[in-house]
């Protein structure tokens, strides 16, 4: 992929910083039979209206509880559509939405909840509130990585990825532009229904572009295609080697279908306790001074939109590490590449659950980005900087030159090439 500049829009609260209630909760009206209202997760459901002339044209806006949040960042999204992130009187409130002229989805977090507001239909809405409690962390499991090229090494290949992660660790400020093919199985699409789903990726594309932002990565990720994976069954506890071969043994090239990075939405059926998996990126025996990047992984469907998972997979496809106290391997070539426990009580993307740190918040450690006032890392825990060096090198994977099954397309531009076939085993 060509790499330019996205269109992030950094706001000055310059206009009214008069509250507006853009959503008009209805409690009166019965949801027992409106899909959206009956997630696994779901604690409590309405149906919502919304002044969408209000949301668009509004800076600071007042959430049910009387909460109010002012807009931060903007991006531009797929065609019709923008994301905004919005922020409360301290960091932990936040809110991220993403709209058009009719459609509305998105998260919230505050008041110790998590809320969620997506279609349910033409001119319906819903707000429901998650129960976190039943989200688990990403499983605990050793990082073993096969350091073995299962093909003839391309040397022109390793030249080149050398190349790409020596730009990234000079030229730490172009933005890039990082395309992703998202996958659902059947199984998601026959309890979740396709809009919903549609909304799912929407809402969790916004909160990985968010993450990014607020972690001071200029990375931007697009949505290149979002297709049912046609004849993939669930059921097998390996169901990340699966996703990767479906189309042939290390087929994730063609699975990423031109694009940069491949992630399937799955209900993960056979890997009962686990909410994802990815290949991790590393530096392989074979290959010193590059990182060998197989860019597929999996999450759980009804993980997609709330939790941090989707973020903190795709960081393992660039390298990223979990908190030092939960690893058992390195990455030599990024050794800083690691989640961190902050204080106060709170955790990183990449960090694991901790009871003196359980708030787990949308940013990736660095001694440079801060979360309540507090780094949120160090030196030696810096998984923003990860992102930031690999960018150029995972950007490279797609070209996105291929059609989509749908019409999901976001991304246009069209260059660049292909890396050495290799195997590596995921993480969590």
């Amino acid at each position: 992929m060509e790499y330019k500049v996205f269109a992030l829009l950094l706001v000055l609260v310059a206009h009214s910083t008069l509250a507006f209630e853009f959503m008009i909760l209805d409690r009166d009206t019965d949801t027992s039979k409106t899909r959206a209202c009956h997630h696994d997760h779901t604690v409590s459901c309405v149906k919502t209206q919304i002044d969408f002339e209000l949301l668009a044209s509004t800076e600071t806006l007042t959430f049910p509880d009387g909460v109010e949040m002012t807009l931060k960042y903007e991006f531009k999204t797929r065609p019709g559509f923008v994301t905004r992130y919005y922020e409360g009187k301290s960091e932990v409130d936040t809110a991220t939405l993403t709209f058009s002229k009719d459609h509305l989805t998105g998260s919230a977090r505050y008041n110790d909840n998590v809320y969620v507001i997506e279609p349910c239909g033409h001119d319906c809405h819903v707000w429901y509130e998650e129960n976190k409690e039943k989200f688990v962390d990403e499983m605990k499991n050793d990082e073993v990585r096969d350091d073995k090229p299962e093909f003839k090494v391309d040397e022109k290949a390793i030249e080149r990825n050398s190349e790409l992660l020596r730009m990234g660790q000079e030229n730490t400020e172009t933005d890039t532009d990082i395309s992703i093919m998202v996958y659902y199985t059947t199984d998601a699409k026959n309890q979740y229904g396709i809009a919903a789903i549609t909304s799912m990726v929407d809402n969790m594309i916004g909160n990985i572009n968010v993450g990014f932002s607020t972690s001071n990565v200029p990375i931007h990720l697009n949505l290149h295609c979002l297709e049912e994976l046609v004849g993939f069954v669930e059921g097998s506890s390996n169901l990340i080697y699966d996703f990767r071969d479906h189309y042939g043994a290390n087929s994730h090239v063609a699975l990423r279908n031109s694009a940069d990075i491949a992630l399937l939405l799955a209900i993960g059926n056979g890997v009962p306790g686990i909410a994802g998996q990815a290949f991790l990126a590393y530096e392989p025996s074979w290959a010193p001074n590059t990182i060998r990047l197989t860019p597929v992984g999996w999450v759980r469907a009804d993980y997609a939109q709330t939790s941090f998972t989707p973020g903190h997979e795709i960081a393992h496809m660039f390298g990223c590490l979990h908190n030092d106290q939960n690893n058992q391997v390195t990455n030599p070539l990024t050794p800083y590449g690691y989640g961190n426990w902050f204080t106060p009580g709170s955790r990183t993307i990449l960090a694991y659950y901790n009871q003196n740190y359980a708030n787990r918040v949308n940013r990736y450690s660095s001694p440079s980005v801060f979360y309540n006032g507090v780094a949120t890392g160090s030196a030696t825990k810096d998984n923003a900087r990860v992102l930031t060096e690999v960018r150029f090198l995972m950007a490279a994977e797609g070209d996105e030159s291929l059609t989509c099954e749908t019409s999901t397309s976001t991304t246009t531009s069209t260059t660049s090439t292909t890396t050495t076939t290799t195997t590596s085993s995921p993480v969590s």
